[in-house]
């Protein structure tokens, strides 16, 4: 019986020309060259009124092409397999368009800084994420140098085994697992007086309880148990407070309910956060 040929690897990344998507270009090319990806790179034009088109479109057009024929030309100069699309709509139906027909690994955007409301950039992120079934890398950092560290953090629900899967992907570092803890009575115990000896009891409960949960998901999912870092406190200042050039691997939980408390935190390190994230 012949072998099967492996599947090609494919990356979509999203561009509009500012130096937020200069920064996801050369990530996403650094990823296509290391997996010998086909790199397709999606700029989405925005739709004007029929009574403008005929007037305004055709230039506009060959404008957009100009500039997109170009990244994508610097790209194969770069020995990098780029296809270029100038495509019409909404920028997340476009870039999820594209992962569907491409059956793409991984999509990746970038961010504007300062000049983009962050609630926008979460949005775009997520909605990419939950209209499309391929991973999501949203890119802040340069891409002059690989990631220092692969943070996964973990909640009790997380999909542990594709979170590694896709963090092997993006980065060849080993990762670690980041589980933050906080007793669901805390802050009502503190408000009632509870005294230091009585928060550090509980706390040490939160965290034997914490450590007996992830270690059935690290077994579960093969990972040594030893790449477990727990830690008490807010989950979002934790993350935040990681070096800025690390990479954060996040995931959905498996329950509407569980989505919603976890989706705050990933809306927050998507919106606020420093470093690169990795949604799958």
């Amino acid at each position: 019986m012949a072998k099967r040929a492996p599947r090609s690897h494919a990356i979509v990344v999203g561009t509009d020309f500012s130096a937020g998507s200069h920064r996801a270009l050369a990530r996403a090319a650094e990823l296509a060259r290391r997996h010998r990806a086909a790199l397709h790179v999606v700029h989405a034009a925005s739709r004007i009124p029929r009574a403008l088109t005929l007037r305004f479109s055709s230039a506009n057009d060959d404008k957009l092409r100009e500039s997109l024929d170009a990244e994508v030309d610097k790209l194969r100069r770069a020995s990098v397999d780029a296809h270029a699309h100038l495509m019409t709509g909404e920028p997340v139906k476009c870039l999820t368009a594209k992962a569907r027909t491409v059956s793409a690994d991984l999509v990746v955007v970038g961010t504007r800084g300062n000049s983009v409301l962050a609630e926008m950039i979460g949005s775009t992120a997520e909605r990419l994420l939950a209209s499309n079934g391929a991973r999501v890398l949203l890119v802040r950092r340069s891409a002059t140098r690989p990631y220092g560290k692969v943070v996964v953090a973990a909640s009790d629900e997380s999909r542990l085994s594709e979170q590694f899967a896709a963090a092997g992907f993006v980065s060849a570092r080993p990762a670690a697992v980041l589980h933050t803890y906080e007793g669901p009575y805390e802050s009502a115990l503190i408000s009632r007086g509870a005294s230091i000896g009585e928060l550090a009891s509980y706390r040490s409960d939160a965290r034997r309880e914490a450590a007996l949960t992830m270690g059935k998901l690290l077994t579960k999912a093969g990972i040594e148990k030893s790449r477990l870092a727990l830690l008490h406190g807010n989950p979002f200042h934790l993350l935040d407070r990681l070096n800025p050039g690390w990479l954060i691997v996040l995931s959905r939980g498996r329950s509407r309910a569980r989505r919603l408390v976890f989706g705050s935190v990933t809306r927050a390190v998507v919106a606020y956060g420093h470093s690169d994230v990795l949604l799958v």
